[in-house]
């Protein structure tokens, strides 16, 4: 909460100042990130004495860095993933085609808030059942399917107020964005599972894992969107990643 809100709060004065620009918001972004960076190394450094550790410390960057590598290259193509159909809809369809589809993936992505701040308060406790196998998957599938439920509902209200929510946020121009945005929700409710799960694959230790994984869907994303945009337009990119 901290790091959007301080973003929010930078680029909202920053406007007032000196107006609004793509700059402004970008220094508040800045400024959000590097806030929450500052606060979570204060509360590190009251919890853990690095000091009077005893561990190797090359040993021990060494293994992070080992985890964290194979772990960011994932999460880099996972990305890559969720951001290339818009460029593929840009290339194919033109730059206000690709508005709209940014509008309508937008509105997706806010669905996850759920399953991204559940993988994250999960993911310790996840950890912690690493030596008990049985114990750690059955709790793993019953979280993912509470978090898919829960983002179904959440999808499934989302899809009945879509329309005038679109008109009240981003003008009636946008609702067009509407259809789209539709055909995404099941890919998101999908996804909202497959997040659980892909950090119960981190605290097993196999991030390699979510790599390969998201290298199969990223080529899968890939030619599904050059063979559906040019005969279904946005519908057919959000077609693609559903």
């Amino acid at each position: 909460l901290l790091q959007p809100g301080i973003a929010g709060v930078g680029a909202t004065a920053r406007a007032r100042v000196g107006g609004a620009s793509l700059e402004t918001i970008l220094w508040g972004v800045v400024a959000g990130a590097l806030t929450g960076m500052g606060y979570a190394l204060f509360v590190l450094s009251r919890r853990v004495d690095l000091a009077q550790s005893r561990a190797s410390p090359l040993a021990y960057l060494s293994d992070v860095l080992r985890f964290g590598v194979t772990s960011y290259a994932g999460n880099c193509l996972a990305m890559l993933t969720y951001r290339l159909d818009i460029l593929l809809v840009n290339w194919f369809a033109g730059p206000a085609q690709a508005g709209l589809y940014a509008v309508a993936v937008r509105l997706a992505e806010n669905l996850g808030a759920v399953s991204q701040a559940s993988s994250t308060v999960l993911f310790p406790t996840l950890a912690a059942m690493k030596t008990r196998r049985t114990e750690q998957q059955e709790f793993a599938g019953a979280m993912a399917c509470g978090v898919a439920i829960i983002t179904f509902v959440a999808a499934s209200l989302a899809g009945l107020v879509a329309s005038p929510l679109v008109a009240l946020l981003f003008g009636e121009a946008f609702t067009s964005a509407v259809p789209t945005f539709l055909v995404l929700l099941p890919g998101t409710v999908a996804l909202s599972g497959s997040r659980v799960l892909a950090n119960d694959s981190v605290a097993r230790g196999r991030p390699g894992l979510n790599l390969r994984l998201a290298g199969v869907a990223l080529v899968i994303n890939t030619l599904a969107n050059v063979a559906l945009i040019p005969r279904f337009g946005i519908s057919g990119a959000a077609m693609a990643s559903t």
